[in-house]
């Protein structure tokens, strides 16, 4: 079974790769889910909040908002307005920075420590990446304010804002299914409907019978798997349920927004004049290395993702002029497949146009919600047009199919064809079997005598006769107007004699005034190498000509 497994097959690779994250996500969930609660209501949210900065600077900022600094700050939540049977846990959403959280009574007083965020609790590596927290507070619930000390994680002063959602306050469940009724549950059904399909895409890849729509629907999968797992992090009420998978949200995040281009390259490649070709394939290739250089420096601490995500940026921009350089400089007569790139290539740019304008001209690195209508609307043009591909494909492969199985049967008897028996015989070499050649007697006399009807049904009723007289595995064939062969495998042993005298007994039983005659020649093929197939054929046609002199002898002398 292992050895039938192509390890090399990339749509195994996909699913292993899913099976794997899933698993991974699974073990890292938390031991104790939130207890199912009656969900009656929202969680309260806090829209406001007051920033303290290091120079005693105070600010009230609208939630969702950012903070702008490169040094500690503390942040004040009021929860007078909140009732206190609903102040069991609040949620925060932080990146890049650690924090400790401290309550407070009414009067901003008796500051008690109940939670402290270190960055090895749940792997939140230095990179950032959005990070949820659901903070329990304490079950006297007598707090009025929470105090929290931010300190920022990297000591890179080139980072200066830290986005703030909103926050809430409540139960686990309230602020879970809160969280999901707004943003979360929108994105969680396209993440569903993308999954579906990539799904539908491998299933259509395994499905097509040809080379060029398979490539396309693997492609179209590929991308469209990527963008699942892209959007799979935004889902901040995921992190709840598994909160130890903070590292693997993470990466999934950074690195699949590198993958986007790779694979929309892969869409490109190989469309162009040979020398355009070798060109997209250096950026392709580029464009993986610079994704490992990414993963890796990360991973062993060297620098952060945001470091290299400008530059990712960057080079998106750069390949998506190559490629529409190339694209405008290449002539559609010559290359017609340059027809198939459009998508690629306006997906390429607006990609390329959205991630410039958030990197360089905003506080945020890409326009997730940009960025993912202009993927959707690539995905349903690609869905569209290799639907219709297949379709057409699967509709020439069935008819084709169709011809085929009509070319290897003969229309009247249903036996096999000759091209059926050319085709046989190439494939049989390496089988023993018994050769019978037979020639039906008569057959023009019936014709002239009765006309074509009746010796239409003298042919039938011999095919049947062959059903009839030789057993179920055997191969029948109708080889010419009154020209029959067949392969019988069974053992060389058997009396052949004994099996034609039973065939013709049973068949002067059918067909009444059109039983059929016939003559016939048979010879053993033993399969080896020392035997001339041909040769085997050759001797039972001269065999059943010789039978069938011998009855026209028999037949003069019974007239005489």
């Amino acid at each position: 079974m292992i050895k039938k497994l192509n390890l090399k097959n990339p749509v195994l690779l996909f699913l292993a790769f899913s099976i794997l994250i899933l698993s991974a996500m699974v073990y890292n969930s938390p031991q104790k889910i939130p207890s199912l609660e009656p969900y009656t209501d929202k969680a309260e949210a806090i829209d406001e909040v007051t920033v303290i900065y290091k120079n005693a600077t105070q600010k009230k900022i609208r939630l969702p908002g950012n903070v702008y600094t490169t040094d500690e700050f503390k942040m004040i939540i009021d929860l007078s307005k909140v009732p206190v049977e609903e102040r069991k846990c609040f949620s925060l959403f932080t990146t890049f920075l650690k924090f400790d959280v401290s309550v407070m009574d009414k009067n901003l007083d008796n500051d008690r420590v109940i939670y402290q965020f270190n960055e090895s609790n749940f792997s939140n590596i230095k990179a950032g990446g959005w990070s949820l927290n659901l903070i329990d507070l304490p079950e006297d619930r007598d707090t009025s304010y929470i105090t929290i000390d931010f300190t920022p994680i990297l000591k890179d002063k080139n980072i200066d804002v830290y986005n703030f959602e909103k926050m809430y306050v409540g139960s686990p469940l309230k602020i879970a299914m809160t969280l999901f009724k707004g943003k979360d549950m929108s994105l969680s059904i396209f993440d569903l409907i993308l999954f579906i399909i990539a799904v539908i895409s491998f299933m259509l890849a395994i499905l097509s019978k040809i080379e060029y729509t398979r490539k396309s629907f693997f492609r179209l999968g590929s991308i469209t798997f990527i963008l699942a797992f892209y959007l799979l992090p935004q889902i901040f009420s995921i992190q709840l349920f598994f909160p130890r998978s903070r590292l693997i949200f993470h990466v999934i995040d950074y690195t699949t927004l590198m993958l986007l281009p790779i694979l929309l390259f892969s869409f490109v490649r190989g469309k162009f004049s040979p020398r355009k070709n070798i060109i997209i394939d250096v950026f392709f290739y580029f464009t993986i290395f610079y994704l490992l250089i990414m993963i890796w420096s990360v991973i062993l601490g060297y620098k952060e993702f945001r470091f290299y995500l400008k530059g990712a940026l960057l080079l998106m921009i750069v390949e998506a002029l190559v490629v529409m350089i190339i694209y405008f400089t290449t002539k559609s007569e010559d290359y017609p497949k340059k027809k198939e790139v459009v998508p690629s290539t306006i997906l390429m740019i607006g990609m390329s146009f959205i991630a410039s304008f958030s990197a360089f001209f905003t506080e945020y690195f890409i326009g997730t919600r940009d960025l993912t209508l202009l993927l959707y609307i690539f995905l349903a043009l690609e869905l569209f047009s290799n639907s219709r591909s297949f379709l057409s494909v699967q509709q020439k492969s069935v008819e084709k199919d169709i011809y085929k199985k009509m070319a290897l049967s003969d229309p009247l008897t249903k036996l096999g064809s000759r091209t059926a028996y050319e085709e046989t015989l190439e494939t049989n070499r390496d089988n023993a079997f018994w050769v019978l050649s037979m020639d039906l007697n008569d057959l023009k006399k019936m014709n002239d005598n009765f006309g074509h009807m009746a010796g239409d049904t003298l042919i039938k009723n011999f095919a049947e006769l062959l059903k009839i007289s030789f057993p179920k595995d055997a191969d029948l064939f109708r080889t010419g107007g009154d020209e029959f062969m067949a392969f019988l495998y069974i053992p060389k042993e058997t009396d052949m004699d004994k099996i034609i005298e039973e065939m013709r007994k049973t068949g002067k039983k059918i067909g009444g005034e059109y039983s059929p005659s016939f003559a016939l020649g048979y010879a053993y093929y033993s399969g080896s190498e020392s035997d001339d197939l041909m040769k085997v054929i050759v001797l039972a046609d001269n065999l059943m000509y010789a039978n069938k002199k011998t009855m026209k002898e028999c037949n003069l002398h019974r007239n005489n």
